[in-house]
C-alpha cells in the first residue's frame, strides 16, 4: 500500500466488496479507497481529521464513507467518495464534518437508509445526521440507566 506513509489504523470493506478504505495515524492522516481486485488507489481523502483515523465505514448504499479521528474531540467526517468528478490525484472534500463524542470511538457504521452515521463509543452510542455541510450528533437513549455495556461493532442488514 504505497499511498500510506504511516501505520494503517482503520479499515472497512464496501457493501459490494469491490472497494476497501484504509486510514492511517499521523498529524494529517490519509484515507485511501482501493479497488480490491487491482489494488489501485481510486480515491484519496485528506482533512479535516487530525492525529489519525480511529474508525471507518462505508454506507449501505456505497455512496458515502465516514471516519472518526483520534483527536481530543473525536471529529467525524462524511465524504461522497464515488462522485463522477472524483480523481485519485485530487483529494475529496468532506460533505459534512464536526465534533464527535468526547468518548472514544470503538466502531462506526451507517443506518440502513445511509442517512445517519452510527458512532459506537465507550459507554454511549451516537447518531449523526449530515446535510448542508453540517454534522449533528445525538446520544442514543435506551431508557433511564439502561446502558450497562456498549457493543464494539456495528452491522446493518
Amino acid at each position: 500500500m504505497m499511498e500510506h506513509r504511516d501505520d494503517i489504523t482503520a479499515f472497512a470493506l464496501s457493501p459490494d466488496k469491490k472497494h476497501a478504505v484504509t486510514g492511517n495515524i499521523g498529524p494529517k492522516p490519509l484515507i485511501a479507497i482501493w479497488d480490491v481486485t487491482t489494488m489501485e488507489c481510486v480515491a484519496r481523502i485528506t482533512g479535516p481529521l487530525t492525529k489519525g483515523i480511529k474508525t471507518l465505514a462505508f454506507s449501505p448504499c456505497g455512496k458515502y464513507v465516514a471516519a472518526s479521528a483520534m483527536d481530543d474531540d473525536h471529529m467525524v467526517a462524511v465524504w461522497e467518495w464515488n462522485s463522477p468528478s472524483k480523481s485519485p490525484e485530487k483529494p475529496i472534500a468532506p460533505i459534512a464534518h464536526g465534533k464527535g463524542s468526547r468518548a472514544k470511538f470503538l466502531g462506526m457504521g451507517f443506518t440502513a437508509d445511509s442517512n445517519q452515521v452510527i458512532g459506537v463509543c465507550i459507554k454511549e452510542i451516537q447518531l449523526y445526521t449530515f446535510k448542508d455541510g453540517k454534522l449533528k450528533g445525538k446520544k442514543v437513549s435506551f431508557g433511564k440507566n439502561t446502558i450497562c455495556a456498549v457493543p464494539c461493532c456495528v452491522t446493518v442488514d
